[in-house]
């Protein structure tokens, strides 16, 4: 377990094998572990999830070897996984922060990012979806909770310095990288430490196992990263673990500018990169 000074906040990360295609199965693992949890009288205030709890695949990758097509499938947000989660965060009395689904929002596609806090769905943090598994982000992949200050990077989103340099001025108490199944590892591993680096915080680089038929498809490994890039805890692909992790609640680097007026001047600083 590593904490930062004092440390205020008790993060889980759960690194486990999702199913694809039983999203039953998959939000039942989950209320188990975080049963575990609580009988282990740990009282945590974030869980964060494995990609594509609702059991449907959406890399190009993965996709093809289940025989389903991306553009065919989809959740809707809200709906029914929201629901779950919300019934989870509830009984449980936990932040959840539930990795990248599918989303289908009329014709548009989205890796969705679901933040559940205090009974509601908080924050939904959408990357487009296009062709060829290319991604772009169109928003401010960032919520302020109130509590703590989160930041996500989904897929490709780690190689957009654009979003780097957005998340070096934002400062989050945390950044969370979900990576891509269709890229190299090696290489997202090496820019989220380096996006921790510019950030000053912690990054969670977030594994898993995700088996169809329970062979698997793809493993990634879940890594912690400190401030200064070094990895402080490794779960290897294959390993079911809960990690516990202690976030402190920075004071605001701002300096005499207001948190707002920085948040309006960075969200126009990446249009204006976001067109050039």
């Amino acid at each position: 377990m590593y904490e930062i000074e004092s440390g205020n906040l008790k993060f889980a990360i759960i690194h486990t094998a999702f199913e694809i295609g039983t999203k039953k199965r998959n939000i039942e693992k989950v209320n188990q572990l975080l049963e575990k949890i609580t009988r282990r009288g740990e009282q945590i205030d974030f869980v964060i999830l494995p990609q594509m709890l609702n059991g449907v695949a959406m890399y190009e990758n993965v996709a093809r070897k289940t025989g389903k097509s991306i553009k065919n499938v989809g959740e809707k947000i809200p709906g029914e996984l929201s629901e779950e989660l919300i019934a989870t965060s509830s009984r449980y009395n936990v932040g959840v922060i539930a990795g990248p689904i599918l989303e289908r929002r009329g014709s548009r596609l989205y890796r969705s990012v679901m933040i559940v806090l205090d009974g509601e769905l908080r924050a939904v943090l959408r990357q487009v979806f296009a062709e060829k598994n290319i991604g772009s982000y169109k928003g401010v992949p960032y919520a302020d909770l109130g509590s703590i200050k989160v930041g996500v990077l989904i897929a490709e989103d780690v190689l957009y310095p654009d979003i780097a340099l957005f998340f070096s001025l934002a400062k989050p108490h945390i950044l969370i990288v979900f990576p891509s199944l269709d890229k190299g590892l090696e290489e997202q591993l090496a820019l989220a430490k380096a996006r921790a680096i510019e950030c000053g915080c912690v990054a969670i680089f977030v594994g898993g196992t995700f088996t169809y038929r329970h062979e698997i498809l793809s493993a990634i490994p879940t890594v912690v990263v400190d401030e200064n890039g070094a990895n402080i805890e490794f779960v290897g692909e294959t390993d079911e673990k809960i990690l516990i992790l202690n976030i402190k609640k920075r004071e605001s680097l701002a300096g005499s500018i207001s948190d707002k007026e920085r948040f309006k001047f960075i969200k126009y600083m990446l249009r204006f990169i976001r067109k050039a």
